[in-house]
């Protein structure tokens, strides 16, 4: 059997699979049975990703927690920010973009210092209320927990201040019962936003690299702005636009999305919808588009896995090309930035379904690149050239000796987002974008006469 005859048969008998990430939940930890009181809190801060367990199963509900760890639940819960973001990130986050206040910002010697309840108490408080700049007294905010419902005392006193134990320690399992407690009582929605990794539209762009470093990647898109692509080997990926110092476009394909209407990442449609009604626009309910004050938000549905949440658009009212007819001018620029960040989209969407991310194949690019362009100059879109050549056909041309060769093209989208998702809800494209067989991409893009864009990926193993 030559080449040409296996890669054939490997184009037609590719397995789908999907592995489902697994995350420990609280019933199996061995330190957290089902009838203890804390397994409810247990179970909800560990499916938000805010705390996990340690490598021989259990969860230590009961072990001290220090400042810098409160600090990385509280930047989990409220902002977004990756479960793998290091504490400097963390600190120097919560100090650029928020009010709260904690000692080991202005002493770092505190951050492993074991957290109080009066420490959790005030900047639960300044999360609750956070257009004030500084904290009152810590009487108010005492009152202020009492009032909010997030604690009883503990009943050691008839003074409520004394009764509430400033000065006490608080264990794992504690910190989170307070953070479920603050969620379910829905205090942390006095100001509205939209946040991706702790990030909002009209912010300073300037205080994105202290917090998250320089940029993996810097590519143009389709405003004629950069995107800023961050991601940790392609886990919780994200990315930012700026215009005249401001933050004017956001993106993530990953969990990290905070929302005072309370839609997260990986919420089905109708919970969405729940929520915050139907969109104003909608295609074919793969994604839906939302008119929130000066921005929109687009949210891209899974339509093969429960019509969940799997990526997040949210960009400044004033940005052209989204909404229009129009698609920005092509150049080698914005080609470059189509291609490469396609190739980042496949692989984060790869690494979120427990896959391994692709390597970049020149030769698969020039193959990829080379069909785009067939296809712009002779007006047709399919994997078979007007003349009768096939993706197999042009591996054989190619001298790509290939064990297992796939195709996806797509054409129209206004930028290598939409393409994307329009791809992850194709079967056949769905399959090819998450097949175990493959390890080596590449993505070629080529624009017509009118700037409208064609897409090849070519994924192979040798």
């Amino acid at each position: 059997m030559n080449v040409l005859s296996k890669v054939k048969i490997l184009l037609f008998f590719i397995i789908l699979t999907i592995p489902v990430q697994h995350v420990m939940g609280a019933s199996s930890f061995k330190d957290v049975p089902q009838n203890q009181s804390i397994y409810e809190d247990i179970r909800w801060g560990t499916d938000r990703n805010l705390l996990q367990g340690y490598p021989d199963g259990t969860f230590r509900p009961y072990m001290n927690m220090t400042e810098t760890q409160f600090a990385a639940v509280l930047a989990r819960y409220a902002y977004g920010l990756p479960s793998d973001a290091r504490s400097e990130q963390v600190y120097a986050y919560l100090k650029q973009f928020t009010n709260h206040e904690l000692p080991g910002m202005k002493d770092s010697t505190k951050r492993y210092q074991q957290v109080n309840r009066m420490i959790v108490a005030r900047n639960l408080y300044l999360l609750a209320n956070p257009n004030e700049k500084t904290l009152p007294r810590d009487e108010v905010v005492i009152d202020w927990m009492y009032e909010a419902d997030l604690t009883k005392g503990k009943g050691i006193s008839t003074n409520p201040y004394v009764n509430f134990g400033q000065h006490d320690s608080l264990k794992r399992a504690n910190v989170l019962a307070f953070f479920k407690r603050f969620d379910e009582n829905k205090l942390n929605q006095s100001k509205k936003y939209e946040r991706i990794a702790g990030l909002e539209i009209g912010a300073r762009s300037q205080g994105v690299q202290p917090v998250f470093g320089s940029p993996v990647r810097k590519v143009e898109n389709e405003q004629k702005l950069q995107w800023n692509v961050h991601h940790n080997q392609y886990k919780n990926l994200f990315a930012w636009s700026e215009k005249d110092g401001k933050i004017v476009s956001l993106f993530t394909s990953s969990p990290l999305y905070r929302s005072s209407h309370g839609v997260q990442y990986g919420m089905p449609r109708r919970e969405v919808e729940a929520k915050i009604g139907k969109p104003f626009t909608y295609i074919d309910q793969k994604r839906a588009t939302y008119d929130y004050d000066d921005v929109y938000i687009t949210y891209f549905y899974d339509m093969f896995a429960n019509e969940k949440v799997i990526g997040i658009l949210i960009h400044d009212k004033q940005l052209p090309n989204y909404f229009s007819d129009t698609y920005a001018v092509s150049s080698p620029s914005l080609q470059a930035g189509y291609e490469w960040l396609m190739f980042d989209l496949v692989n984060s969407t790869r690494v979120e379904n427990g896959l391994a991310p692709l390597k970049w194949d020149n030769a698969m690019y020039k193959i990829a690149l080379n069909h785009s362009r067939d296809m712009q100059a002779r007006n047709y879109f399919s994997h078979v050239s007007p003349s009768g050549e096939s993706f197999a056909m042009r591996l054989e041309r190619n001298g790509a000796r290939v064990r297992v060769g796939l195709e996806n093209i797509s054409s129209g989208y206004v930028g290598p987002i939409f393409s994307h998702f329009g791809l992850m809800n194709s079967a056949g494209h769905r399959k090819n974008i998450l097949s175990p067989h493959v390890n080596v991409i590449g993505v070629g893009v080529a624009f017509d006469q009118q700037h409208k864009p064609k897409y090849t990926q070519n994924y192979a193993a040798y």
